[in-house]
């Protein structure tokens, strides 16, 4: 969990108000709109994933700098590469689901919604709880790393 409690909290509260105004939408999709949509946010969530494994590299790898080490030492460097791991877990979920929204068979049914529908509804959440979370650890990972 993020380490600032009330802008994870946060983070949950308004990633799930947008899930569910956005189930309207999302259940009235056509199987012809699912596979661009999929695509794309698997794709930009990839791209962000890579730059939130560079930023850990560049942190772990940077011994030497006078900031890291007094960051390690009080603490704040495992703080921010626990935020950014955390980022890391919810954009490779976020890919996971879209991805696997691409191979549901567009007839398969879950108590009469559309499988794709619902597995799509989990994706917008982590999509948006990914995408809060990478704009709170990259703000501090670019804190971090003017300083270096």
């Amino acid at each position: 969990m993020i380490k600032s409690k009330p802008y994870f909290i946060f983070s949950l509260v308004f990633s799930g108000l947008i899930c569910w105004f956005a189930w309207e939408p999302i259940s009235a999709l056509k199987p012809t709109a699912v596979q661009p949509i999929s695509s794309v946010v698997a794709t930009v969530s990839g791209i962000l994933l890579g730059c939130v494994i560079g930023a850990v590299t560049l942190l772990i790898s940077s011994d030497t700098n006078r900031l890291i080490r007094n960051m390690r030492l009080t603490g704040g460097l495992q703080k921010l590469i626990f935020n950014l791991n955390q980022t890391m877990l919810f954009l490779i979920a976020t890919c996971a689901i879209f991805l696997a929204v691409l191979f549901i068979p567009k007839e398969l049914t879950i108590f009469c919604v559309k499988a794709y529908s619902v597995v799509m509804a989990l994706g917008v959440y982590t999509t948006t709880m990914s995408f809060l979370l990478f704009l709170y650890s990259w703000n501090k990972f670019k804190q971090v790393a003017t300083n270096m």
